[in-house]
């Protein structure tokens, strides 16, 4: 028996080989919301007539037909999705089968959508425990915009127009994908173009950077950490501050060697049973990738710094500089030595990074300093002297 409330709902399409044939849906999708709606228009028949006062009783018409599609806040996910994903890019896709792990690559590049249609069913409970299936026959994508937040899961919102939409098509029966694993933040990265290093030079840095993937993550959560105790060190003792942040830096600049020098010792077989066969070009990218990321683990202690020191505005002067040389070291290194250059260049944006964030924290404290200077404190134990008749 079906829920009566909106948890017993459920989405799914499947694509139509003709403009106006149904399809029973075949993937389905866990969205946030989504909807299936009929919308008509009609028009009456008013001419004059005599002997009537009215209109006529056979006079309105319905025009046209047709329907709208919404999908909200739906999470994207390595798993059937390879479908939805071609009704918004278009084209032709050609699945090519991996080795290290065992998946399917899909590459969807943006063309036209021309004979791109889909049935789409929303399948509507009641409050008595029935179901109703409403579903849009000739669905077209007509915009989508995919999103995904600092922390947050890449989701895509969706909206598209229907040819019609019946109800009176059976509820399909919806099944998910076990295992389904979201796209997030932590793989997100930023590609510079075609033309400058390539498809194949950005998959070897994303597959060398997934081998510092964990160090990134300490680093982040040891700063989200260290920030309310820089705060509560900036307040009681401010001249402890710039000994806690060297300290935190040294740390994580030696967890980043020490995970840096495990990964240059990596034999090849370990490596392609992690990374399959995109080890052997990863590997050629470890130096400058190791250097990024001890330098990384060195710009965590100034930032937490100025985090403590609420300096806003030399934060956001350093990530300007930061972005500015990263992107200009990266172009320039891509086209100049490829995949090898790319890293480097970011590289070098991560070594200049230290020097910015440390130079802005140096001023910040320095600006604390002048605006209310510290008073060393002492306690003096007054000499006392007790004299006095003997009892």
């Amino acid at each position: 028996m079906a829920i009566g409330s909106g948890l017993g709902s459920q989405f799914g399409i499947a694509a139509q080989s003709a403009y106006q044939t149904y399809q029973a849906p075949t993937r389905f999708y866990e969205v946030g919301k989504s909807s299936v709606k009929k919308s008509k228009n009609t028009a009456d028949w008013t001419g004059l007539a005599a002997g009537r006062l009215g209109k006529r009783v056979d006079g309105r018409a319905q025009t046209y037909q047709a329907g709208a599609l919404t999908i909200e806040d739906l999470v994207v996910s390595d798993r059937d999705m390879g479908l939805l994903l071609n009704q918004i890019f278009g084209g032709t896709v050609t699945p090519v089968a991996q080795t290290a792990p065992t998946a399917l690559l899909q590459t969807h590049t943006l063309v036209d959508t021309a004979g791109k249609i889909f049935t789409a069913q929303q399948g509507n409970p009641l409050t008595g425990g029935s179901v109703i299936a409403q579903s849009g026959i000739g669905a077209k994508v007509t915009s989508a915009e995919f999103s995904c937040g600092v922390g947050d899961l890449l989701t895509v919102n969706i909206d598209g127009d229907i040819r019609n939409v019946v109800e009176t098509q059976a509820l399909a029966a919806a099944s998910f994908a076990t295992a389904r694993k979201p796209f997030h933040f932590a793989q997100m990265g930023v590609k510079l173009g075609t033309t400058v290093a390539g498809v194949a030079a950005v998959g070897s840095i994303r597959a060398a950077q997934t081998l510092v993937g964990p160090v990134s993550l300490v680093f982040l959560g040891v700063s989200f950490g260290a920030v309310p105790e820089g705060v509560r060190i900036a307040a009681r003792s401010p001249g402890r501050l710039p000994r806690f942040v060297s300290t935190l830096s040294l740390c994580l600049a030696g967890v980043s060697l020490i995970w840096g020098a495990l990964l240059l010792a990596i034999p090849d077989g370990v490596g392609e049973a992690i990374l399959g066969d995109s080890w052997r070009s990863a590997r050629n990218l470890m130096v400058p990738i190791v250097v990024a990321v001890i330098a990384e683990g060195l710009n965590v202690g100034p930032w937490v710094g100025l985090r403590a020191l609420a300096a806003a505005g030399r934060s956001l002067r350093g990530r300007t500089i930061i972005a500015a040389v990263t992107m200009v070291a990266g172009a320039a290194g891509s086209a100049s030595m490829g995949a090898w250059g790319a890293a480097a260049g970011f590289a070098t944006g991560s070594v200049v990074a230290t020097g910015v964030w440390t130079w802005q924290f140096l001023a910040a404290n320095a600006a604390r300093d002048r605006a209310s200077p510290r008073r060393d404190v002492r306690a003096v134990q007054p000499d006392v002297t007790i004299s006095g008749a003997a009892d």
